[in-house]
């Protein structure tokens, strides 16, 4: 009976709570937490809400948005997440709905990893963390997966090597130079600097390629959400490296239109932008292959803003 206590509190205290992953806001369970804080502290209605992923999250500039569209200052929502998928996408947006609905406009960027089932890290620790029975049989339907949805302790080896590590930094102040004390802090797992071989970073996003059913169905849920509260949705795919886009094009032109495809059969008005020179872009406004930098960052932005305006006719007035 100690034993079942013992294990029920290590469950329902820790592998279940969300306490323990405030701890480490670089985690991807962490790093949702922290964001969902910060936007729900908002007191600014908003009018664009961006969803996606790190290349939403550093490539377009709420501040530059809300100025080009002549907005209020905190109206741009960017809800995007590091390695975001559909499926981080629904549950922030299923979260927080009732803040979400009063923005106009929803844009949501894809990606062709997104889509892609032979992938099984991309969201994976919000999937086990947040994620229902019926998600993990959307989404991953390993034994180890629908076994951690009854018991969270079976996938949560990080996290207490983690909280290991805090206790021994916390109880030995002299360690803390050796320690990261956010160890659990996940990398995007494609390799980071712009300088790496570009085959091998669209290796790493179409490794196995196979469409993803759920992929699908969590855009679908968001997209028709989003339309039954009366909000303007908009996909589109965020500008790559020229470079990248050549190889991609040469190497798994296939599998790229596959995902094409797929998209545009949810939403025929979804917009590829593509090779980043078409609008002005140059390879030195890229940190890597696919992520603009700060510069890259600011001259999409004036340009997305733009491209808003077209589309979507009353941002700026209050009205759409």
């Amino acid at each position: 009976m100690l034993a079942l206590a013992v294990l029920a509190s290590v469950e329902f205290g820790v592998s279940r709570s969300d306490w323990s992953y405030r701890m480490f806001p670089s985690s991807y369970v962490g790093e949702f937490l922290a964001l969902e804080k910060k936007l729900r502290a908002n007191t600014i209605a908003p009018v664009v809400l961006l969803l996606g992923d790190s290349r939403t999250q550093c490539g377009i500039l709420p501040r530059v948005l809300e100025q080009e569209l002549g907005e209020p200052s905190g109206s741009v929502w960017n809800a995007a997440l590091s390695s975001g998928d559909t499926f981080d996408a629904y549950l922030i947006h299923d979260r927080n709905r009732d803040r979400f609905k009063a923005a106009r406009v929803v844009v949501f960027c894809v990606d062709a990893y997104q889509f892609n089932d032979g992938l099984h890290f991309i969201g994976s620790r919000r999937l086990q963390h947040f994620g229902s029975l019926a998600d993990r049989q959307r989404l991953d339907r390993s034994t180890s997966s629908i076994l951690g949805y009854f018991f969270h302790t079976l996938q949560e080896r990080k996290l207490f090597l983690a909280l290991g590590r805090r206790l021994l930094v916390r109880l030995h102040r002299s360690l803390a130079s050796e320690v990261a004390p956010d160890s659990l802090a996940e990398e995007e797992p494609a390799p980071p600097l712009w300088q790496t071989d570009v085959r091998e970073r669209i290796r790493t996003f179409y490794k196995d390629f196979q469409l993803s059913s759920g992929g699908r169905h969590y855009l679908e849920v968001l997209l028709s959400r989003c339309r039954a509260d009366g909000q303007q949705v908009i996909l589109i795919e965020m500008p790559f490296r020229d470079a990248y886009m050549a190889e991609l094009k040469a190497s798994r032109l296939t599998e790229y239109n596959a995902y094409r495809s797929c998209v545009l059969e949810v939403d025929p008005q979804t917009v590829f932008f593509e090779e980043g020179s078409r609008y002005g872009l140059q390879a030195g406004d890229f940190r890597d292959w696919d992520h603009l930098d700060e510069k890259g960052a600011r001259k999409f932005s004036v340009l997305f803003a733009a491209f808003l305006r077209a589309r979507c006719s009353g941002l700026g007035t209050g009205r759409l």
